[in-house]
């Protein structure tokens, strides 16, 4: 009898579930759960009325039925106050759901970072959440659970703010103190043991590095991990500053007023223990348990004895942070102290200093502010006020601190006007204010800071890592129209902004280099209704953008910013910024030079040569003089925006629609690739061969049909836990587009439809390198072959423009496929970055959170070895035979191939892990070039790691020497008696091969 037989009591019919989440609706979907999908809902059960979280399996998930009858096992056995409740679950059809009490508060991850949630608090909520992981560990009949993926997110807390360990789908049951070997884990950067992803063992140990981060989440007020902003790991950085003795640095600084001294001390000491490299040197969760109980009794002895204080002096009265509707109105949460700014900028030191802005300095720092877009964001799906539940939410972040400097002019009107009004204009196409500063005599307002530059810096740069491809252009000015159109239709009936400033430096690119509009010191704000003119007084703006009209009228309108707007657009098709200097003694404006090149129909002297040269590589009939439809769109909107007469100028409702016309002109081969999830399914036979499973994706063979005839297929299916990515995908379909490389596998489909995103390959014949690493029949030449063809691939990659898209973050065998003649492709670059494979990591990786190109090269020197050794990344090993086994990993020992080369090389001992199949074929000379460039790709500072276009130089070198040395063949009747001097043999010497002849 199975366990769901046994567990009759608990079983509840589908039908109730539906209608408890109102059908699964979207309205009702919480979030992702490990192996599926998790709604809200209320249900009528024994005890009434019940809130409940169902979670809904998701069949794509691998091994999810197991992990379902996993937590349903763990939650019956491991009953505690500080562990979710099971509630019951269904298995109908094909339907498998989980049913637990909601916990009403959502995770820990949402209050980090939030005013409400006191130093004491947080203390009670570790120490229950300590208490729950404490009892996993410490068995139950003998066995303990390890919970392998312990964050702040899965530390639930209920109406009372009691904490309750969740996420159990993943967790492993074994012995008490169980050693558990997980190939194919499932991690969460910034949380994962660094001992596990280099001999991939999870212990208790590992839970409690884990919990150990989420101390030092909960005492700094951050996510060990903030994707967006690809900043080192919590845990490494929480280390180096205990240890230098700066942790004070990253400690919230709203949490340290409240704190006693001594238990900060201990909770810091505590939480830098579980850190603590070696497993064995971490407390256990019990001595964990003991060390919290004692620091929340200092701290609340603490706090009685401040009570008493005030009580007696008669200071008692409101909490300093009592977060309600009105001062949310009242701009209360946008407010930051002087002391923090001034702390974060050194006293304002020139070394933080980035540039200036309208009216005064800007400096670039880290700083903690309110979290504007999880306030708006989740104010819209919340039945209770976000505020009323979480207090101020903030986040820490890189910012651009703007320091007005008061002999500009600025005034307390405008700057009032502009922090009570700013905050109403959110756009993803304008930078965000993220709070404000007015205390002794400074006015400071900071913004979000853009990570990647402004657009003058990528129109006429010669550096080509800012080397954009015209679609990304055209991206990038639909992005700052789609803001400036924002400003100018106003926020409902309340305000209009004139912009009064644009120019390409005040275009910025944030993450994923998405356009913004940026300093607002020169805007004007008036209400929606107001006449369409103010009448300035001084001209204000940058010379050679500002509108003629404007500069002798002092008329501004919203045409005024058409005008400016107009001068940007020409600045990217030209490749020259507004005012430049064609020669030593010649000076021109771009307006004068446009206008000309327009009228005369001679674009093509307009036209950048950097953009001509990538038309002339997209077209085999490029003359120099007829240039895509996008072009024209684009210039004949551009020269409309700089007419003379404001009447003649579009509004940028009718910019922003050309443009996407224009860009829709330009990537409509990327439309053209857009399949319907029917086709998909169909071509798929509704996904019933399944060729590989991935933690965040499965893969599929298929086959298309069109004029052509038939097509195999792969097709890649991605996991619904890579939601967080969901806004990036079809960035990412447009960059696999534009990879024109015939070692990087082409895109031929791809499908984003209802919550699905699917990309389509074409099929290579002789699948991926991972499944021939152990070919006896593939040559050392053949393999020499490919680790070269890659290595192109790669290098290709690398040379992108775009720094986000030009590392690929997941090499290994599986992701280098081969066609019908041996030539191997890079595939798996829509994998999102940061989810390398265990066996491939970069070790820097673990301690820094950044992934880099050289990351990609760390990968690609194991992949190297494997090619040379005949054998994976990850391998068990009997003791005494020493060869890879199959089966169980006790029977053997568990061995990463990058240590064990590594070791080899050093020790001169490489021979002996050398695939035995090809040991006799390969040159020694090859040897040397091949292996010194793979043990060079694998040194532990990425400084020392070679450039892929170096690695590419170093194999062709190991190439030749092979295809060049002395092979002398006799031929008998019968046999083929090849000798081979200076070849790698058992002992070193020259070794003889015979063959019989065929």
């Amino acid at each position: 009898m199975s366990i769901l037989q046994q567990l009759g009591h608990l079983r509840i019919p589908l039908e109730d579930v539906k209608q408890a989440t109102n059908n699964f609706s979207a309205e009702n979907f919480i979030g992702y759960g490990g192996y599926g999908l998790v709604y809200r809902g209320e249900l009528l059960h024994s005890d009434g009325l019940t809130m409940i979280a169902a979670k809904r399996v998701d069949p794509r998930f691998n091994h999810a039925e197991y992990h379902f009858l996993s937590e349903i096992e763990v939650l019956l056995s491991y009953k505690h106050a500080n562990i979710v409740s099971l509630i019951g679950f269904c298995d109908e059809y094909d339907e498998k759901i989980l049913v637990q009490g909601l916990v009403t508060h959502g995770s820990l991850d949402q209050y980090l970072g939030s005013t409400n949630l006191t130093w004491v608090k947080r203390l009670q909520i570790c120490l229950g959440a300590a208490r729950g992981l404490s009892y996993l560990h410490n068995g139950w009949e003998g066995q303990s659970v390890v919970h392998g993926v312990v964050k702040s997110r899965s530390i639930l807390l209920d109406n009372t703010w009691q904490p309750k360990i969740g996420g159990l789908g993943l967790c492993m049951i074994g012995r008490v103190r169980p050693n558990i070997f997980v190939k194919d884990g499932f991690h969460t950067p910034g949380y994962v043991d660094p001992t596990y992803l280099k001999n991939g063992v999870i212990t208790t140990e590992s839970d409690v590095y884990s919990f150990g981060v989420v101390l030092f989440e909960v005492l700094c007020g951050r996510e060990a991990f903030d994707r967006d902003m690809n900043k080192p790991f919590l845990g490494p950085l929480a280390r180096t500053h205990y240890e230098k003795g700066t942790l004070s640095q990253i400690v919230d600084p709203f949490l340290t007023k409240q704190m006693n001294h001594e238990s900060l001390k201990d909770f810091s000491a505590i939480a830098y223990q579980c850190l603590e490299k070696l497993g064995t040197a971490r407390p256990t969760m019990i001595e964990i348990v003991q060390k919290l109980e004692k620091i929340l009794r200092l701290q609340q002895d603490f706090e009685r004895a401040l009570a008493f204080q005030q009580v007696a002096l008669g200071l008692k009265g409101k909490p300093e942070h009592k977060a309600d509707s009105y001062k949310v109105k009242n701009l209360e949460h946008m407010k930051i102290p002087l002391e923090q700014i001034k702390l974060a900028t050194h006293d304002f030191h020139d070394d933080f200093k980035i540039g200036r802005g309208g009216y005064g300095k800007v400096y670039k720092v880290d700083l903690f502010h309110f979290d504007v877009q999880k306030y708006y964001k989740d104010n819209i799906h919340q039945r209770v006020s976000v505020t009323e539940l979480l207090g101020y939410r903030r986040r820490k972040s890189t910012v651009a601190v703007k320091r007005l400097d008061r002999k500009y002019g600025q005034g307390t009107a405008e700057f009032l006007q502009e922090i009570s009004v700013l905050p109403y204009f959110r756009h993803q196409n304008l930078v965000t204010l993220l709070g404000f500063c007015d205390e002794d005599q400074e006015r400071i307002l900071v913004y979000e800071y853009a990570s990647n530059g402004s657009l003058d810096e990528y129109i006429s740069s010669n550096d080509n890592k800012k080397n954009y491809s015209w679609a990304q252009h055209l991206q990038v000015c639909l992005d700052a129209a789609r803001g400036l159109e924002f400003l100018h239709n106003g926020v409902g009936e309340h305000h209009r902004i004139i912009h009064r400033d644009i120019k390409s430096s005040n275009i910025l690119l944030g993450h994923n280099c998405v356009g913004k509009i940026g300093d607002f010191g020169l805007s004007r704000i008036g209400p929606a209704n107001l006449q369409a003119t103010f009448v300035m007084t001084q001209v204000a703006g940058t010379l050679e953008y500002v509108d003629p009209q404007y500069h002798k009228t002092g008329m501004l309108t919203k045409g005024s910013d058409v005008y400016s707007f107009g001068v940007v657009l020409f600045e990217v098709l030209s490749g020259r910024l507004a005012y430049f200097q064609r020669s030593k003694d010649d000076q021109e404006y771009l307006l004068h030079m446009a206008k000309r090149c327009f009228e005369q129909n001679k674009l093509n002297e307009l036209i950048s040569s950097r953009l001509k040269k990538e038309f002339e590589k997209g077209s085999s009939t490029f003359d120099g003089n007829t240039f895509p439809d996008s072009v024209s769109i684009f210039a004949i909107i551009a020269y409309k925006c700089i007419q003379e007469n404001r009447d003649d100028r579009p509004t940028m409702s009718h910019v922003v629609e050309e443009l996407e016309r224009a860009l829709k002109s330009q990537v409509k081969g990327v439309e053209a690739l857009r399949m319907s999830l029917e086709a998909v399914r169909f071509a798929t036979h509704h996904f019933s061969d399944i060729i590989e499973k991935g933690v965040y994706d499965k893969v599929y063979r298929g086959e298309l049909s069109d004029s052509k005839g038939h097509k195999s297929i792969i097709v890649k299916r991605l996991d619904h836990t890579m939601g967080s990515y969901e806004d990036d995908f079809y960035k990412e379909i447009a960059i696999l587009y534009s990879f024109s490389h015939k070692n990087v596998i082409p895109i031929i489909g791809f499908c984003e439809e209802a919550s699905e995103r699917i990309v389509v390959f074409e099929h290579m014949v002789n699948g991926s390198l991972k499944n021939h690493v152990k070919n006896a029949s593939l040559t050392w030449k053949q393999r020499l072959q490919i680790s070269i063809d890659a290595a192109r691939g790669l290098a290709y990659i690398h040379s992108g423009s775009d720094s986000q898209y030009s590392m690929h973050g997941d090499i290994k065998s599986s992701s280098i496929l081969l066609n019908n003649d041996w030539e191997a492709v890079i595939s798996d670059f829509i994998i999102s970055k940061g989810v390398s494979t265990l066996g491939y990591y970069d070790p820097l990786y673990t301690s820094t959170g950044i992934l880099t190109q050289k990351s990609d090269v760390y990968s690609f020197g194991v992949v190297l070895f494997e090619i040379l050794c005949g054998r994976l990344a990850i391998e068990t090993i009997k003791v005494d035979q020493q060869q890879p086994v199959n089966g169980d990993h006790e029977d053997g020992q568990v061995v990463f191939l990058s240590q064990l080369a590594v070791q080899c090389f050093k020790n001169k001992r490489l021979e002996e892990i050398i695939f035995d199949n090809i040991k006799e074929q390969i040159d020694a000379k090859s040897l040397v070039v091949f292996s010194n460039i793979a043990y060079q790709c694998l040194q532990e500072l990425p400084k020392d790691r070679p450039r892929m276009v170096d690695v590419v130089k170093e194999l062709e070198k190991a190439y030749e020497c092979q295809v060049s040395s002395n092979i002398f063949i006799m031929i008998s009747m019968k046999h083929f008696i090849v000798f081979m001097p200076h070849r790698m043999s058992g002992n070193g010497s020259k070794s003889c091969l015979k063959i019989t002849g065929r």
